[in-house]
């Protein structure tokens, strides 16, 4: 009964290698992880913004892995746009500037969990790309890559707590498609069930760029493109959850990673950015989180597409903890005849960009709170519409529970919602 997180964030082995990312001593083992990576090979310092739009996301337990990747390649007279998916890859970083093909420039496979470490072997050697992993231990953990249509069941062995989503548009594939619709959403098991999701569509072969986004808090999965074209929502059972379309009749392909925390609290909320800078809150989580996983964009309202001005490009993905923050992003400008795509890295714990690589929102955690998180922002603009994925921590409390019948001793291990010892009926401590 257990739920622990450990974010760090080092540069990919430039070799064809075993590398392995490593918590302190005694953190204990993960059975979970996510990776994000995108086109930066820079240690940020704490921001830096590399040419061309790649982003990578992936997620792993010791049983499945899967990832889907998009790349849109920088100052092209027309748009060259595509995706990838994999499940057999952790992380796979698509080359931008192959002429559309959509070729595997980097790709590396989670090979195992040990004590304190994840361990993964890049297939090809290459540019050492900043790689942020995010270490989990939960109660049960599992992936699962499948189809979704009018209705579908998605089947985990377990009710989770937490579901994260993932979706490039279309058919899954280990080839190159053009075009992504970039969704990444979540579930969470409250009472009523939250869904929520931010997307990006990059059009393809364009010779003025055009950019669509959608920020949700009705759905999880979301296929755009200049109109919502699909849309899902979900609902939890005693072994996954149960996907309705909503909007559209296409079928779709996607990642999950669904998450147990028997003992420990989590909670989605949706939160306006502000629009000027100083503290500000996130609230609403009614427990002192551990970690937050924030899901940002510049969308001004909720399930409105937006097709317009700096809003439609860029979207970014903040990992929280009190010792570490990676805002890993990617913008596409829309609306321009030379393309302008570029990846963002920041060691702060928010940070998104317009897609003309110009401040929308930074800021660096001031603390985390009984309620949610305290922020201070150093550049504030329009208010976005965000959602943040909130778990409070939960260590496994060993105690001594002596048998009165047979005066046996037995270590067993609770934790409670707050992180307490349970103290079960009849056990002794001594």
């Amino acid at each position: 009964m257990v739920a622990k997180f450990h974010q760090v964030t080092q540069a990919a082995a430039a070799g064809a290698t075993a590398q392995t990312f490593s918590a302190p001593a005694d953190w204990g083992t993960p059975n979970a992880c996510i990776f994000l990576v995108n086109y930066v090979s820079t240690t940020p310092s704490p921001f830096i913004r590399a040419a061309h739009a790649v982003y990578s996301y992936g997620f792993g337990t010791a049983s499945a892995q899967a990832v889907m990747a998009a790349a849109s390649e920088d100052n092209l007279s027309t748009t060259d746009t595509f995706h990838r998916e994999a499940t057999d890859e952790i992380i796979m970083i698509l080359d931008p500037t192959d002429a559309g093909s959509g070729t595997v420039e980097r790709e590396a496979s989670l090979t195992s969990f040990t004590a304190d470490t994840v361990t993964i072997t890049w297939a090809q050697a290459g540019t050492a790309f900043q790689v942020t992993c995010i270490m989990i231990q939960a109660d049960d953990a599992a992936v699962v890559q499948q189809s979704i249509a009018a209705s579908t069941a998605i089947n985990y062995g377990f009710e989770p707590d937490l579901v994260l989503f993932g979706a490039t548009g279309g058919d899954w594939s280990d080839t190159a498609l053009v075009e992504p619709s970039f969704s990444v959403g979540v579930m969470g098991n409250s009472d009523p069930v939250v869904n929520g999701s931010q997307t990006a569509h990059w059009r393809d072969a364009a010779s003025t760029a055009f950019c669509s986004s959608y920020a949700s808090d009705s759905y999880c999965v979301v296929n755009t493109d200049s109109t919502l074209d699909a849309a899902w929502s979900g609902a939890f059972t005693a072994t996954g959850v149960t996907m309705t379309r909503d909007l559209g009749s296409l079928s779709l392909d996607v990642m999950t990673l669904a998450l147990q925390f028997s003992n420990a609290s989590s909670q989605v909320v949706f939160y306006d950015a502000p629009s000027s800078t100083g503290g500000d809150s996130v609230t609403g989580v009614g427990f002192t989180p551990t970690w937050m996983l924030g899901l940002l964009a510049n969308n001004l309202s909720w399930d409105v597409i937006d097709v317009s001005g700096d809003q439609a490009g860029p979207f970014s993905i903040s990992s929280i903890t009190s010792a570490s923050q990676a805002a890993v992003g990617a913008e596409v400008e829309n609306g321009v005849l030379t393309s302008d795509a570029s990846s963002t890295l920041d060691s702060r714990a928010i940070s998104v960009f317009f897609d003309n690589g110009q401040t929308a929102h930074v800021a660096t955690l001031t603390a985390f709170n009984s309620d949610g998180a305290e922020f201070n922002y150093l550049a504030a603009n329009a208010v976005s519409k965000w959602m943040f994925i909130a778990v409070e921590e939960a260590e496994a409390v060993e105690v001594v529970e002596v048998v009165p019948d047979r005066g046996d001793i037995f270590k067993k291990s609770f934790v409670s919602k707050r992180g307490d010892p349970y103290h079960k009926p009849g056990t002794i401590f001594p």
